[in-house]
């Protein structure tokens, strides 16, 4: 309902009063979970500079990210490679667009590259979009870290989200919206959710138990890659290729933010997803089915559905398994499934303007159940200041806000001419001997390197012969390792995302 605007609006409105009260000029700092909304957002800010006729040079408007372009320009003088990283690791700029994995692993890290811009944050104001993507088990953590911040560093930080958990308690923050007069609101009755959960259904019988209706678009959200894969096979042999399209993170980012930026045009009426689409992604779908899941993870799909209040949107809720068990087990922690099965398992709908109340219920509910001994742990690492660990305590080291348990590699997918320019210009740097020199001219084509680049456990039966530190997929080898749709061919039986 236009957040990105509302916390942006309000963010310079505070701006302003922080600068007339207390006489200086606090950094805006908008972090963000997912890399597939970073550009999207960042697109709304630059047009509300424009609308103020304000140059939205790097240093008024600065992305930061791993896949950041390496540019920054004051408005007057462009700076070199070198500097411009420099200036841009360092947050140089007013207004600051990054992810959660850079803000975060600023507070919490034992690397001198990523605490070199923690006195940025400083008297700062943060936005935090999509905060219920923070890990339960990080809570505690985040509540005290955060306290710490606005108590000590004047800093200012603002939850956007739909699904707001009790991260902070609520008698500590002050509501900027009344929440609950929105979801009580007419004009907030565009979702019905319609849980299915009598029963689990194999992917076979999912797509025979589907009555699909020809005026409308279907968007359906799988927990795996594999089960996305297999039911995107099913799907399009009953409804044909052209109306039909499927992301995951098999997919390249290069072909990611296409195939996004087409289902915003409405050019297909069928979308195969991951959960990857959940937060943010500005998409809109009539019907949408998702596989269970917790209920802050259904709440933001649903998100996805009838966005524009075009009458009535309908979201599924499916329990779909394999030969062994539930896909939505190999996701998802068993509490937080057990907590939302029994909020949802004797309705047979729910209006959207129930929405608010079950969400609070369900995170009343999580915080009673679930353990915060990670959080406790970490905090003692905090205390002592123990940044490193040789003896396997826990130390400030092992806060990790994505948890990958399977190592990974990067996989290059050269999948046309300019990628192949790219991974050309790529190996041209074993050429050059000094490795500063090799690092810098990285830089400059890095951000499009890595629209070709995706990740997948380095224990696959189909890796392609590694390269100078990348997985290498040639386009004459393309077929044999990367599909066009469902992308990166992979014969494990389990993965997600």
């Amino acid at each position: 309902m236009g957040k990105t605007l509302s916390s942006f609006a309000f963010a310079l409105k505070l701006r302003n009063r922080i600068a007339k009260e207390k006489g200086y000029i606090p950094r805006i700092i908008y972090s963000l979970p997912f890399l597939s909304i970073i550009e999207q957002n960042g697109k709304v800010y630059e047009k509300v500079l424009e609308n103020a006729s304000i140059h939205a040079a790097t240093n008024v408007l600065l992305k930061h990210h791993h896949l950041t372009d390496i540019y920054y320009d004051d408005g007057e003088n462009e700076f070199d490679t070198h500097q411009a990283k420099f200036l841009i690791e360092g947050w140089n700029g007013e207004i600051i667009i990054t992810t959660f994995v850079q803000f975060f692993h600023t507070l919490m890290t034992n690397r001198n590259s990523a605490l070199r811009k923690f006195h940025k944050i400083a008297g700062s104001i943060v936005l935090l979009d999509e905060i219920q993507s923070i890990p339960v088990k990080y809570w505690m953590l985040l509540e005290y870290l955060f306290k710490i911040l606005a108590n000590y560093f004047e800093c200012y930080f603002v939850f956007i989200t739909a699904t707001d958990p009790y991260i902070i308690d609520r008698t500590e923050c002050t509501a900027l919206t009344d929440t609950k007069k929105y979801f009580q609101s007419k004009e907030l009755d565009r979702v019905l959710l319609k849980p299915l959960l009598g029963r689990d259904m194999t992917l076979e019988e999912f797509i025979d138990f589907l009555e699909l209706e020809e005026d409308k678009n279907y968007l359906f959200v799988l927990n795996t890659i594999n089960s996305a894969k297999q039911f995107y096979e099913l799907l399009r042999a009953r409804v044909g290729n052209s109306k039909i399209t499927y992301l995951s993170t098999h997919v390249t980012p290069k072909e990611r933010l296409s195939r996004i930026k087409e289902m915003k045009e409405k050019k297909y009426c069928f979308a195969v997803t991951t959960q990857l689409i959940e937060a943010g992604v500005d998409i809109d779908y009539d019907i949408v089915y998702r596989d269970f899941a917790p209920l802050d993870s259904i709440n933001q799909t649903a998100g996805r559905c009838n966005r524009e209040g075009e009458g009535k949107g309908e979201v599924y809720i499916v329990s779909l398994r394999d030969e062994n068990r539930r896909y939505a087990e190999y996701v998802y922690d068993s509490v937080l499934l057990d907590i939302t099965k029994g909020l949802l398992i004797n309705r047979e709908s729910i209006a959207e303007g129930e929405f608010f109340n079950l969400i609070e219920e369900y995170y009343r509910q999580v915080k009673g159940r679930k353990s915060f001994n990670e959080s406790r742990q970490l905090l003692n690492a905090v205390y002592q200041l123990k940044y490193t660990s040789i003896d396997g305590s826990h130390s400030i080291a092992d806060f990790k806000l994505i948890d990958e348990n399977i190592p990974r590699i990067g996989v290059f997918v050269e999948l046309d001419e300019y990628g192949e320019k790219l991974w050309k210009m790529y190996m041209e740097l074993k050429e050059i001997e000094n490795p500063v020199e090799r690092k810098i001219k990285f830089d400059n084509f890095r951000a499009e390197f890595y629209q070709y680049v995706i990740s997948v456990p380095v224990n696959v039966k189909n890796l392609p012969v590694i390269v100078e530190g990348f997985a290498y997929i040639n386009r004459n080898s393309l077929s044999d390792y990367y599909d066009p749709i469902t992308g990166y061919i992979c014969e494990d039986k389990l993965l997600i995302w």
